[in-house]
């Protein structure tokens, strides 16, 4: 009787011993889990902020990419910084595209493209030299008929014939394909029928 109490003794210890291994072992498993979770409840706001940080950082958009963000302040606020020629160029050809078809809807718009393409014409000098030493040749662009349009539309004619002859000066291709003589000929026409009408 002695030997069969040791032995239920015996094989009592080995499964006492075995299931508190088992629940040490649960336990183990279970404390990342719940260590991680009391990490991240008392350090919420470091890591909110830490987010709040890393969309600011996605935010500020490099000047070469904003453009393709179409958002016109975006494209405003990124010319502030861009000093390179070419960047500028871009940004400046992105924010009239932008806003010279909504010229006539919307005031502000009106102003950034007269502002903007005054602005690209001022240093087309520097952009056109900059696009002939990388790309050989001229290439067409936008502002200075888009420009002359808007001046036509003010009945600014002789300002409008003096964007297009510098246009010219420069070998500039008209990017909408009229041709600067024509585009010329044109608004000569224009203030020639203003000037017949008003001296009726």
């Amino acid at each position: 009787m002695t030997w069969i109490m040791a032995t239920i003794l015996v094989i009592s210890s080995f499964a006492a011993y075995f299931l508190w291994k088992f629940m040490s072992a649960t336990e183990e498993k279970s404390l990342p889990a719940s260590a991680g979770q009391a990490f991240l409840q008392e350090n919420q706001g470091e890591f909110e902020s830490a987010a709040s940080t890393e969309q600011q950082e996605v935010g500020n958009i490099k000047p070469q990419e904003v453009r393709l963000v179409n958002d016109i302040n975006s494209m405003l606020e990124a010319l502030r910084h861009e000093e390179h020629v070419l960047g500028r160029h871009f940004l400046y050809r992105d924010i009239i595209a932008h806003s010279f078809p909504k010229r006539h809807q919307d005031p502000r718009m009106r102003e950034i493209f007269l502002t903007a393409a005054q602005a690209h014409i001022k240093e087309m000098p520097a952009i056109i030299s900059e696009l002939l030493t990388r790309v050989g040749s001229m290439p067409y662009f936008f502002t200075f008929s888009y420009y002359a349009i808007a001046l036509t539309e003010t009945m600014e004619f002789d300002l409008a014939i003096e964007t297009c002859r510098l246009a010219q000066e420069y070998g500039a291709k008209d990017g909408l394909g009229i041709g600067f003589e024509r585009r010329i000929e044109q608004i000569t026409k224009r203030k020639n029928k203003m000037m017949a009408s008003q001296a009726a």
